[in-house]
């Protein structure tokens, strides 16, 4: 018989499973992290877990920075970098494909997702990142990967006519671009939990953006063509 009990506290494993004769509850795990009594901490499990060094974690890193993936094209090569932050404090992590669609590939060293998709429509993808201080998943990306017929956009996507610097930035940041078939484009800078913080028309083929009353973190730059269509995305950093 094993048991794991605690002398006036009971359970490490709560009170409705005992884990007598390593008989566990179905459904999860169960562990006593931490108990109080009358507002004065009694027992920490540092043995067990010692990750968890205070009674309540509200935060967990690290995080996939990326909201969506970006569109993909019939028979023409794909190539989506999942982006990462929040990885300072954190000494081993790693990315996994929970489910990756047929006609993609994805490496979970490099966090790139590749392909050449031969059927158009909308496809469920999912990345997880799992701290392995912890031991648990911290967070997922899970969205559809759009695959459509290719346009005159495609052509400019293809030939990288965007280019986003200094990044990470500071101050500013400028947005080069090559107008093409395009007279203007709209620009709109969303922050890590998706919120628009910004938005610019531009004509021009260069567009400098302020950025020194952002807060530090991870933002995503969206760009949009004459028809409002979103043509480009781009991660960058404000430091």
């Amino acid at each position: 018989m094993v048991r794991y009990l605690i002398e006036g506290i009971g359970s490490i494993f709560g009170l409705l499973n005992m884990r007598f004769n390593g008989a566990a509850m179905a459904g999860g795990t169960h562990v006593l992290l931490c108990c109080s009594r009358e507002g004065n901490l009694i027992y920490t499990d540092s043995i067990f877990y010692p990750a968890f060094n205070s009674c309540y974690i509200q935060e967990f890193y690290p995080r996939i920075s990326s909201a969506y993936f970006d569109t993909a094209y019939l028979d023409t090569y794909y190539e989506f970098q999942v982006q990462i932050s929040d990885t300072n404090n954190v000494n081993s992590f790693e990315l996994i494909g929970e489910l990756i669609p047929e006609g993609f590939q994805f490496d979970a060293a490099t966090g790139l997702i590749t392909g050449l998709p031969e059927t158009t429509g909308s496809f469920l993808c999912a990345i997880t990142i799992q701290n392995n201080d912890l031991g648990f998943l911290t967070d997922m990306l899970l969205s559809e990967i759009i695959v459509t017929h290719p346009t005159a956009v495609n052509t400019l996507l293809e030939k990288k006519e965007f280019h986003l610097y200094p990044n990470p930035a500071d101050t500013h940041f400028n947005v080069l671009w090559e107008k093409g078939q395009f007279t203007h484009l709209t620009l709109e800078v969303y922050n890590a939990k998706g919120l628009i913080v910004d938005r610019f028309t531009v004509a021009e083929p260069m567009f400098t953006i302020d950025c020194s009353n952002y807060a530090s973190g991870t933002y995503f730059l969206k760009i949009l063509g004459t028809n409002n269509e979103v043509i480009h995305t781009e991660v960058f950093i404000k430091i």
